[in-house]
């Protein structure tokens, strides 16, 4: 199944095609990002860290129904997660704390992050 994601940085709306229909998303601040999960079948949106807080990452089911929002790690000085994407192996989740970056492996169904690094 192929999704057809429809954004841009520094939108609020999100647009996706699931089962001839058009699913929208309207947020009042402008996203950090937006991104089609193949497997599980989702739509990862992180939202803005200061409207949120930091259990920003909000995981679809493609009809549009929320299905978990990520759970960031206990760390020191935690302000949220920057951004989710698909690398050539696994799903990435970028945390931010004031004292430096963190990145681990989301699970899209529980919301846990797991095996969680140093980024960069």
């Amino acid at each position: 199944m192929t999704v057809d994601l429809s954004w841009n940085r520094g939108d609020r709306v999100v647009h996706w095609n699931y089962a001839e229909r058009n699913v929208r998303k309207e947020f009042d601040l402008p996203i950090q990002c937006a991104v089609y999960i193949a497997n599980p079948s989702s739509v990862v949106i992180v939202e803005d860290i200061q409207s949120s807080g930091p259990r920003n990452a909000v995981v679809f089911d493609l009809d549009g129904q929320e299905r978990v929002r990520l759970r960031p790690p206990g760390l020191p000085a935690l302000m949220g997660f920057d951004q989710v994407f698909q690398s050539r192996t696994e799903v990435v989740a970028v945390v931010v704390t004031r004292a430096g970056d963190f990145h681990g492996t989301p699970d899209l169904t529980t919301g846990e992050l797991r095996n969680i690094r140093e980024w960069r």
